[in-house]
């Protein structure tokens, strides 16, 4: 769930989508999004490239 929604002040909301990798890029470039901490990724529920934290990936990805 928590790859394609994000909580905003309480309330779940869409993360931001982009339709390729460069286009994330990109908005991760202009933003100045430290590519330490946040990943783009592709989200399983849109389809679509999200931003994610790069520790949030690490525990999902120690669950399986």
């Amino acid at each position: 769930m928590r790859e394609h929604w994000t909580n905003k002040h309480g309330t779940l909301v869409d993360k931001v989508q982009f339709r390729t990798l460069a286009d994330c890029l990109a908005f991760m470039e202009k933003n100045k999004i430290n590519k330490d901490i946040y990943h783009p990724y592709i989200c399983s529920e849109c389809g679509m490239w999200h931003i994610g934290h790069s520790q949030w990936e690490k525990k999902k990805s120690r669950k399986r």
